[in-house]
C-alpha cells in the first residue's frame, strides 16, 4: 500500500496519511503532529 502511495505522490497527488507507526511516517515528505488536541508546526520527515 505504501508503495502505491509513493507512486501516487510521484504522479503529483497530495496524500494525507494518519498513522501511529513511526516507520510509516518516516516515508513522508512532511509531518504534522497532533497532541493534546493541538496541531504542531509541519516539518520534514528527517526532523
Amino acid at each position: 500500500m505504501l508503495d502505491l502511495f509513493d507512486q501516487l505522490h510521484a504522479d503529483g497527488l497530495t496524500l494525507v496519511v494518519i498513522t501511529h507507526d513511526e516507520a510509516v511516517s518516516q516515508r513522508a515528505e512532511r509531518i504534522v503532529r497532533v497532541g493534546d488536541g493541538r496541531v504542531s508546526p509541519a516539518h520534514g520527515a528527517s526532523s
